[in-house]
């Protein structure tokens, strides 16, 4: 499994299990529940679109490490 994949795999999970916290912060108002939700869920969903930026040599290299003789 490439290296990116996985980051966006993560990315998901974390913002599918930040749901309920936005959801419990906006319905007991409760203004800092529903910040640190949002700001979570937020750099969770731009992970993925950032991930484009990172130039493809970077990417190559950082997932084939040479290996230690």
């Amino acid at each position: 499994m490439h290296r990116t994949a996985r980051i966006q795999a993560w990315a998901t999970l974390v913002a599918a299990l930040i749901m309920p916290m936005l959801y419990l912060g906006g319905t007991y108002d409760m203004t800092p529940v529903s910040a640190i939700g949002l700001a979570i869920f937020t750099l969770s969903m731009l992970t993925c679109p950032l991930l484009r930026f990172i130039p493809a040599r970077a990417r190559e290299d950082a997932e084939v490490a040479p290996k230690a003789k």
